[in-house]
């Protein structure tokens, strides 16, 4: 990855080795820094409302959903999206760029066909763990429903982060956070104020993103290199399966420790599901500010890694080492501030 460019060229979009414009890391490091500040200040405000119009129950059942819903989406999508920052940049100097996203896209299609009919084979079960109750297996259902538009919206987003569109993921998602705010402030105000209606909220804010942005997706796609190579499925996929395994462990050991101990509140406390289901609620709130640094943490680091990939493939290392500690060291110091 190349050092931070200073001049005002640096803050536009550039053609990279093969013609094609994208953006460059200055210009997607201050889109997404602008609008992460934005999308995350709105999320605050959103959060607090939303602890004082649910009560602590609904607020613990929708916090428990939410989880759900963020906890299996790796799990069904193979955490495939995980690996294009890293190898979209490998695939491309093969010329074999579009036949690689195309397989990926099948292959998530399929985990999460699968993921969806296990979710409502085994709602049941999944309600007495996730929710402390087996009678509230339809909720279990409607969280499934949501999982749809955020899995979809997730592939496109570390899609369009792998391309180098920074700003336009970045956008995307800021877009979604305008939405769900719209959404569930509206639906609370107007309906009764359940995990339910939040539910609803939550999906539309990514089935809208996705239809808005339809035409940057389209044409991201579009843009991809004609392939010049056949990519095998049995080759590439054998090959690929120790790294997605990788990944797909990371994600979901690093989803867990972040919400196991939610899961461990609803298991292993000795009160009724009611009373649980309110604990849940108290500690999401104490997690309303905290959340805002690794929610920040990650997206920097989604950004960064496409043009760390790139420069490594380009043989470039010694960049990719300066880049990797001056974003370490910036990423601390900031953090340490806030």
């Amino acid at each position: 990855m190349p050092v931070l460019p200073t001049s005002a060229d640096a803050c536009t979009t550039r053609p990279d080795s093969s013609g094609r414009l994208v953006d460059s890391l200055l210009a997607s490091m201050v889109a997404l820094l602008l609008l992460t500040v934005g999308q995350k200040l709105i999320g605050f405000v959103r959060s607090i409302i939303m602890c004082r119009l649910l009560s602590p129950e609904e607020l613990g059942t929708w916090s428990m959903l939410q989880t759900l819903v963020l906890t299996v989406s790796p799990i069904v999508l193979l955490s495939i999206p995980a690996c294009f920052g890293r190898y979209f940049a490998t695939y491309r100097q093969r010329g074999q760029l579009a036949s690689f996203v195309k397989q990926s896209s099948i292959l998530c299609s399929i985990g999460l066909g699968v993921g969806l009919v296990a979710l409502w084979s085994f709602r049941d079960p999944i309600a007495h763990f996730a929710l402390g109750n087996r009678q509230l297996g339809h909720l279990v259902v409607y969280a499934s429903l949501a999982l749809i538009p955020f899995a979809m919206f997730s592939f496109l987003s570390e899609m369009l982060l792998a391309l180098r569109y920074g700003r336009a993921a970045s956008r995307a998602n800021f877009l979604s956070t305008i939405t769900l705010t719209i959404f569930s402030l509206g639906f609370l105000l107007y309906f009764p104020p359940t995990a339910v209606v939040m539910l609803a909220a939550f999906g539309l804010s990514f089935a809208i993103p996705l239809v808005l942005c339809l035409g940057t997706y389209r044409s991201a796609l579009h843009e991809l290199p004609a392939n010049t190579n056949r990519l095998a499925w049995g080759p590439t996929w054998v090959w690929m399966f120790p790294i997605i395994l990788m990944f797909w462990f990371s994600d979901l050991l690093s989803n867990l420790f972040f919400t196991i101990d939610k899961y461990m509140i609803v298991n292993l406390a000795r009160v009724p599901t009611q009373n649980v289901l309110a604990e849940i609620g108290a500690y999401e709130a104490m997690h309303v500010l905290t959340g805002i640094f690794f929610a920040v943490s990650v997206w920097i680091g989604k950004t960064l890694l496409p043009y760390m990939a790139k420069e490594w493939e380009d043989g470039r290392p010694r960049e990719v080492s300066v880049q990797a500690n001056l974003s370490i060291k910036l990423v601390g110091f900031a953090s340490l501030a806030a």
